[in-house]
């Protein structure tokens, strides 16, 4: 769960760091979101189940270091979405809201996707990016 959650964050980071503009940031950064290998959607998938995990405190002090480390990295990435929202408001390029919450309705739209996607499946993860950044762009426009 750590490895894959590290892996979004640097993917995240790689994706907005320097982009001056706050809409390309976002749209580079739901891309990048879907920008994996089957391999990838698999980790992903078992992130996404098996998520619950990570509210219960581990009785294995290796386990609970592990589990803390994944909460650290969810709240890490909660943190990275919420600031790049708040810099597009406060820049005039977002609707304002509250980006905290608007951070957690857009992760919940970007990884619930891995409890349905197939690759194999009739619907491709090109299509399902493209929808997403849409929807994404829409959620925080003027």
């Amino acid at each position: 769960m750590r490895l894959e959650l590290q892996r979004s964050l640097e993917m995240f980071v790689k994706a907005t760091d320097g982009r001056p503009d706050p809409m390309e940031a976002l749209r580079e950064a739901v891309r990048s979101a879907y920008a994996v290998s089957d391999r990838d959607v698999a980790q992903m998938r078992i992130l996404q189940n098996n998520l619950a995990i990570l509210a219960v405190p581990r009785s294995s002090k290796k386990e609970e270091a592990e589990r803390l480390a994944a909460r650290e990295l969810v709240h890490r990435i909660e943190d990275a979405w919420t600031a790049l929202l708040q810099r597009g408001m406060d820049e005039g390029a977002f609707v304002h809201r509250d980006a905290h919450t608007l951070a957690l309705n857009m992760l919940g739209m970007i990884v619930s996707v891995w409890r349905w996607y197939r690759p194999r499946g009739p619907v491709t993860l090109s299509d399902v990016s493209e929808l997403t950044e849409d929807c994404c762009v829409r959620m925080v426009a003027l």
